[in-house]
């Protein structure tokens, strides 16, 4: 099954869209504010690699193997609501395979 076209998705607060080249000078100066590339506990390019990270991305999105996309605030900050998208998208992720294991394991036995 090939993957969707990318949309984006409006909110009352924020808004997601896919992610793109045109999004790297907004992600660069994000980078720089507080220095994020430096906390220990997340994963943030610097500055000098966010254009590496979105072609990376990128190329994952034509291998099929990621849906990248950008929130962006509207009126509020965007973190506050990214944490609990990505634990409940990696949670749902998670369930899915889990079941789709089972079901293949206990298809000729059980089911």
């Amino acid at each position: 099954m090939p993957w969707p076209d990318p949309i984006t998705l409006r909110g009352q607060h924020a808004r997601l869209e896919p992610l793109s080249k045109e999004h790297r000078e907004g992600l660069v100066e994000a980078v720089k504010d507080g220095n994020l590339s430096t906390i220990w506990y997340t994963a943030i390019p610097t500055p000098d690699n966010v254009a590496k990270e979105i072609d990376r991305r990128l190329a994952l999105q034509v291998a099929g193997s990621m849906l990248p996309f950008l929130l962006k605030r509207l009126g509020f900050d965007p973190a506050s609501a990214s944490a609990p998208f990505v634990a409940t998208l990696v949670d749902v992720t998670g369930l899915v395979i889990y079941f789709s294991v089972a079901y293949l394991m206990l298809r000729g036995t059980l089911l």
